[in-house]
């Protein structure tokens, strides 16, 4: 049975599960970065954060947990996040093609925005989106076409 979420987000990743006590991260931005709340982040070298843009990679740090603006800057702002600990759950706003029962289980990409879950595609190692649920009711395809991914982060290894 399909999940009925109580916040739909145009973009970007919402913390539906509680925050534990020191959840939350510190990290140092990349120059030019203008962060939105709920924006995946990546270590782009150096440890300074940055807008995870494409699919996950290896460097994949968390979910901003705040909105930090510094586009017009040389860098250097702090900014707080929510590490992909698999105990955190999230809700996504799917992208390309509608999110079915059938995807519930798949190691989800994030699709080129970085804000959005593509069912279409998945992965089978590295860090993934893995779909617990999902919501596809009246109240979420008014707000997003294709539905919400329900899930957590986690790190998939290569298999030998």
């Amino acid at each position: 049975m399909a999940k009925k979420l109580t916040h739909y987000q145009a973009a970007g990743f919402y913390l539906i599960s509680k925050l534990q006590t020191g959840g939350l991260k510190k990290g140092i931005l990349t120059a030019g970065q203008n962060i939105a709340k709920g924006d995946a982040l990546y270590d782009a070298g150096s440890g300074l954060l940055s807008a995870q843009t494409a699919d996950f990679t290896a460097a994949f740090m968390g979910i901003a947990a705040e909105a930090v603006d510094d586009s017009a800057s040389a860098g250097g702002k702090t900014i707080k996040y929510i590490p992909p600990f698999p105990h955190n759950q999230f809700s996504v706003p799917c992208a390309t093609t509608l999110i079915a029962q059938t995807d519930v289980g798949e190691l989800l990409d994030l699709d080129d925005d970085a804000n959005t879950i593509n069912p279409g595609d998945t992965i089978t190692t590295g860090w993934a989106f893995v779909c617990d649920d999902i919501d596809v009711s009246a109240e979420a395809l008014a707000a997003d076409a294709y539905g919400y991914a329900i899930g957590h982060f986690e790190m998939r290894a290569a298999q030998s």
